[in-house]
């Protein structure tokens, strides 16, 4: 996971999530992520090393402050992979 707070409007924060599962073979890799004010579903597309998941964030990613439920999501010729639900925590501009 990424290191120290993450802020609303900030962007570059490089995610490792561990799925604890060969990821050689995959089809698709993302990050599932549900918005904390909206709702608003989105799905990241990651890269792979090993069993982690890599995903760097962009322009726009953390645009509402509160937590952000995520899980890995893998697909595999004929099966998906779906991980632990995690939180992300994202500060407002002058909180914390």
């Amino acid at each position: 996971m990424a290191t120290g707070k993450i802020y609303v409007g900030t962007y570059g924060q490089a995610l490792t999530i561990d799925t604890k599962i060969s990821l050689s073979g995959n089809t698709a890799l993302e990050l599932h992520v549900k918005k904390p004010k909206t709702g608003t579903e989105v799905e990241w597309t990651c890269t792979a090393s090993g069993t982690n998941l890599l995903y760097t964030a962009s322009s726009g990613d953390w645009n509402e402050a509160g937590n952000y439920v995520c899980a890995a999501y893998v697909t595999f010729s004929g099966k998906v992979y779906i991980g632990e639900r995690f939180i992300i925590k994202v500060w407002d501009k002058w909180e914390g």
